[in-house]
């Protein structure tokens, strides 16, 4: 099964008809966005469902391995796919890009495919501008800037990385994305819009933050660019 398909259209009522599906079954019972702090999904202190800090900490590999201590400086977040599947993200950056772990992406035979929205600059209004750029690896990556679900896919994109299914279960997908690819100096980045999202490219989407679309950067969260994690 491929998780892309090159060329592939989606009638707009269509796409919304599947977001609004996808997010009204994929409601979480905890909404907490959790940061470094031990325990198997490191996270203790809340901070506000549509606000998240991503912690300055080590790079880690691109490689599909949690290695012991490799991401337990980062924030970790959760997607609701349906009942009894979640989606733990972590997230963290080092001085020259975005790192993002997906974790369960594959936990039997059924799989989702994730996705990173970030929102640069602009005002977030709800329109898409060259400041927003989708992210999607799957069996190849996609990318998009000022466009989303756009297959046009290859095994390796320029300025970003990520090991490619097929995956073996619980299936983990580790995301690189540089600064410069983006346009973005963390230093003087005080704030970005960012999502998460696993899909099967056809009918089921699933976000952190549970009520983000595709369609509206508005609707995502707020990212802050901060020192090392504590």
């Amino acid at each position: 099964m491929m998780g892309w398909r090159p060329g592939l259209t989606r009638p707009g009522w269509v796409i919304v008809a599947s977001l609004i599906a996808a997010c009204g079954a994929g409601e979480p019972e905890s909404q907490e966005t959790r940061v470094p702090g031990g325990g198997d999904m490191p996270g203790a202190g809340a901070l506000d469902a549509r606000t998240i800090d991503i912690p300055r900490g080590r790079s880690p590999a691109v490689d599909g391995v949690l290695s012991p201590g490799e991401w337990d400086d980062a924030a970790v977040v959760e997607i609701a796919v349906e009942p009894g599947w979640n989606v733990p993200v972590r997230v963290k950056r080092d001085d020259h890009a975005l790192y993002v772990a997906f974790v369960n992406v594959k936990p039997e035979e059924a799989e989702r495919y994730p996705e990173v929205l970030l929102s640069v600059r602009g005002t977030r209004d709800g329109a898409w501008t060259a400041s927003d750029w989708w992210f999607h690896a799957s069996y190849q990556d996609c990318e998009g800037q000022g466009v989303f679900n756009n297959y046009q896919c290859s095994p390796t994109k320029p300025g970003w990385e990520a090991n490619n299914f097929p995956l073996e279960p619980p299936g983990v997908v580790e995301i690189r994305i540089s600064f410069d690819k983006i346009g973005l100096d963390p230093a003087g980045a005080a704030e970005i819009g960012i999502a998460f999202n696993v899909t099967d490219t056809r009918e089921v989407w699933a976000f952190w933050p549970p009520t983000a679309t595709l369609e509206d950067p508005g609707s995502w969260a707020t990212a802050r660019m901060v020192g090392e994690a504590r």
